[in-house]
């Protein structure tokens, strides 16, 4: 799955990706140059700042403006999720071993473990700033959610060798990657001054276009593997990490498949019983969620991002 671009509908997209960009490197001054320096390892690389742009598109949503560019609390707010995403991210290659990310080096194998970790903390810890300079329930709900990953994490590393139920599959992935999305939404709906139930709704098309962007990365990495990191399709077969796809199966393997040949023949079969399709059709039904809940919002950034996703081919 491409997930879509949430500020495409806006004239100003490239201004918004921008200033966006620029505010994002911005914030990431430290006082120590190596530190600097590894921080910046992965922001300087071309992403899609999806957290940002989700935070972003909220906003609008939240409070209709009719503003060309995003207002600079509304940036502040976005680069702390998204700086929360890159932050976890250099934790995960070090927690995985990973050696490449975006076909670079990672930064852990350019300077060590110890300090991609550093660096990861740094950028966790800046995010936590950036969001405090927004009221102590801005970071209160920033820092709930870093909680939420952690424990999204520590589930994957505990499934890994066993079939989970899909319901606890899903459930993983809404904390480990769907709740900064959630979160982006909601921290969006606070800043605009919104009432509570309304800010709830918007948490809640946050959380549904996270749980649709979770499950588009377990369809990709079964099908394509994971080209930016170097891994093979068979890479989670082989270690006993079975992915939604796998775990959707009406007879998926027991154990890790350490023999290449044989993961290699499990893999052709999952795919033949059509396990892709139907992880294709929870994708679906989370992006009609999102969806259905912004018909609550009666403006045009709501119906316009609303349309984004009618269009997103799965």
């Amino acid at each position: 799955m491409s997930f879509p671009n949430l500020l495409s509908w806006r004239s100003a997209t490239a201004g918004d990706d921008a200033q966006i960009e620029r505010h994002l490197h911005a914030s990431l001054g430290s006082g120590d140059a190596s530190l600097d320096r590894i921080a910046a390892y992965f922001t300087s690389v071309p992403a899609s700042r999806h957290r940002a742009r989700i935070a972003a598109a909220a906003s609008l949503i939240a409070k209709p403006t009719s503003g060309e560019a995003l207002h600079p609390d509304v940036v502040d707010v976005s680069i702390a999720v998204e700086l929360v995403h890159i932050g976890t991210s250099y934790h995960d290659d070090v927690i995985h071993k990973t050696q490449t990310r975006n076909r670079a080096p990672t930064a852990n194998k350019t300077w060590g473990d110890l300090e991609a970790i550093l660096a990861g903390d740094f950028l966790i810890a800046r995010a936590s700033e950036l969001a405090s300079n927004h009221g102590t329930e801005i970071a209160k709900d920033l820092a709930t959610t870093i909680g939420w990953m952690c424990e999204g994490r520590q589930r994957e590393l505990s499934a890994i060798g066993r079939v989970i139920p899909v319901d606890e599959r899903l459930e993983t992935l809404s904390l480990s990657v769907g709740s900064l999305f959630s979160t982006a939404t909601r921290i969006a709906g606070t800043l605009a001054g919104m009432p509570e139930a309304s800010i709830a709704r918007l948490a809640k098309v946050g959380g549904h276009l996270g749980s649709a962007f979770a499950i588009g990365a377990d369809i990709d990495r079964f099908v394509a593997g994971e080209p930016s990191t170097g891994r093979s399709p068979l890479y989670d077969l082989k270690r006993g990490h079975f992915t939604l796809p796998v775990l959707l199966s009406e007879s998926p393997p027991d154990a890790a498949l350490l023999d290449h040949g044989a993961a290699t023949v499990e893999h052709q079969r999952l795919r033949a019983e059509g396990v892709v399709q139907r992880a294709n059709n929870l994708l679906r039904a989370a992006m009609q969620s999102a969806i259905d809940e912004l018909a609550n919002f009666d403006n045009n950034a709501a119906r316009q991002l609303s349309a984004v996703l009618g269009t997103t081919t799965v």
